[in-house]
């Protein structure tokens, strides 16, 4: 679990690590770099704020490269990893 005053989760953090959820505060406001690159077993991502909260973040194109299908749980809905990735 992050602490909930992180603001950027940096590059390559938890990259090629066998994390299979975890848990981001509403603090969040930067995921950049390759994060989560080769997160393969990455199932779930509970976000503590809302799917329009979660669309503000600033990611990286690369953050979830070469990880497998996961969802992104908000305090009201859940995102398909496509979802998640929309910038629209």
């Amino acid at each position: 679990m992050l602490p909930d005053t992180i603001e950027i989760i940096m590059a390559y953090m938890f990259s090629g690590s066998g994390v299979k959820h975890i848990r981001l505060p509403q603090s969040i406001k930067a995921i950049v770099g390759g994060a989560f690159r080769r997160c393969s077993e990455l199932t779930a991502i509970y976000y503590d704020g809302t799917v329009e909260q979660w669309h503000e973040i600033i990611k990286n194109p690369e953050w979830d490269a070469e990880t497998g299908d996961y969802v992104v749980i908000c305090s009201d809905g859940t995102l398909t990893k496509e979802q998640a990735n929309d910038t629209a």
